[in-house]
């Protein structure tokens, strides 16, 4: 991992005093103005009791990474958990927290982030080979719109999951619907342009954010290669049931957003 100048854990409460209007997390290159230059800012969001992000932040892709890298935590987060934040932190990483629920932790720690790239990764992320070298791309070549990784299930014992591979495949690559564990990337200014993630929603703000780029015309755009995942919850709760409920819920929050794209269709048609 590059060297980092070291950022203490950050409450919700300081935000604003810790971090200047154009520095954001850890950053060791400056321009002559004392504007941070790096390009990239990858935001893991992480729930009470999860701790399946060191193995994220241990792979050699991360690590390869000229990028500041956030992890966003719950303030609900146990004793054990906040001494390991603590350590993080004092290893060059950020470390932000603030009140539980996904949409809200994302904005937080994305707040004073002004330029460059915004990289979401969920925190059982396992990233291609050639994650770095696809990504580097994109910025170097400064590519608008919200780009997304394919999806694979990592095995864990249910072999339905190739079903649900496919499906993903079918609604992110044909219906230009992906979600939040395929990885986005995107610009900062248009993240923000969007009106980042909605946090008046229990669940689905990547899906949210999704419609708000078709409904403003931003391309989504798969990046080529695919990220891999955890299947436990399929394992846990049962496969039929999760897939099922997921369905359920992706249908109930897309019905409105889908009549409200189609309404603004007809405007501009008429």
């Amino acid at each position: 991992m590059n060297d980092r100048t070291k950022i203490d854990w950050v409450s919700e409460d300081h935000f604003d005093n810790v971090l200047g209007s154009d520095i954001i997390g850890h950053c060791d290159q400056f321009d002559s103005l004392g504007k941070c230059l790096l390009k990239l800012h990858i935001v893991i969001p992480i729930a009470p009791g999860d701790l399946s992000w060191r193995g994220l932040l241990k792979s050699e892709q991360l690590q390869g990474m000229n990028s500041s890298i956030i992890l966003s935590v719950s303030d609900e987060a146990g004793a054990s958990e906040k001494r390991l934040y603590e350590r993080m932190s004092s290893q060059g990483y950020l470390v932000v927290t603030g009140p539980k629920g996904r949409g809200r932790q994302l904005n937080l720690a994305t707040k004073q982030i002004r330029g460059g790239y915004l990289w979401f990764l969920h925190s059982d992320s396992q990233l291609p080979e050639n994650a770095i070298e696809l990504v580097q791309n994109i910025i170097r070549e400064r590519k608008d719109g919200l780009h997304f990784f394919d999806l694979k299930f990592v095995d864990e014992g249910e072999q339905r999951m190739a079903i649900n591979e496919a499906g993903v495949l079918f609604r992110s690559r044909l219906l230009k619907i992906p979600f939040g564990d395929q990885g986005f990337l995107i610009k900062t200014k248009t993240f923000k342009a969007l009106g980042s993630y909605s946090e008046s929603t229990s669940y689905g703000e990547d899906h949210l954010l999704v419609w708000a780029c078709h409904q403003a015309g931003v391309p989504v755009k798969p990046i080529g290669a695919s990220i891999r995942t955890s299947a436990r919850k399929y394992v846990s709760k049962g496969w039929l049931r999760t897939t099922l409920q997921h369905l359920y819920l992706t249908g109930r929050q897309a019905s409105p957003e889908l009549a409200t794209y189609l309404r603004k269709k007809w405007k501009v048609c008429n």
